[in-house]
């Protein structure tokens, strides 16, 4: 099904406009543009002037390019939406970014923000209360749950002691 070159949905639900590519000579371009969703949704978001000076084959390129980036798969790639609202990415593998890209993004993204700070404290609170409720519920086990007064923990540890004896 071709795709209407002057109007594509962005993300987030705007709408750009590819400008006219239907000038003398450009039918290859624009019959490329009207097949492929990758290039119309890029050149939806160049300007006009730019976009209508590209041929053929430097579209060509543009897809590759494009085509390469998203071929590239992470180790890890956990992607959820929460409350319906707001989304966490993690993403984790081998670094492929030259020095400068980093150093630059770590400019335009530093780590030290009050949301980061204020993200993690959470995860280390929530982590440590499922360590402290998991102990919890071992010491339990190890004295039956009859809640005697006999020291939990020292149990725990002697049972532990029991199970790594040789």
């Amino acid at each position: 099904m071709p795709i209407d070159p002057h109007q594509i949905a962005l993300r987030g639900g705007r709408a750009g406009r590819v400008p006219e590519l239907g000038r003398q000579g450009r039918d290859g371009v624009k019959m490329l543009v009207q097949h492929d969703e990758t290039l119309a949704r890029f050149l939806s978001r160049v300007p006009a002037e730019v976009a209508d000076s590209f041929d053929e084959n430097q579209l060509l390129a543009i897809k590759r390019a494009a085509v390469e980036q998203a071929g590239r798969e992470h180790g890890v790639d956990i992607r959820l939406t929460l409350f319906r609202r707001y989304y966490l990415v993690v993403l984790a593998g081998h670094e492929r970014r030259h020095r400068a890209r980093r150093r630059q993004e770590r400019r335009r993204h530093p780590v030290l923000r009050a949301a980061n700070v204020i993200f993690v404290n959470v995860v280390v609170l929530l982590l440590a209360l499922a360590i402290a409720a998991g102990l919890y519920v071992a010491t339990l086990a190890v004295d039956g749950g009859t809640g005697q007064d006999v020291s939990t923990w020292d149990s725990l540890l002697q049972q532990f002691r029991l199970m790594w004896r040789r």
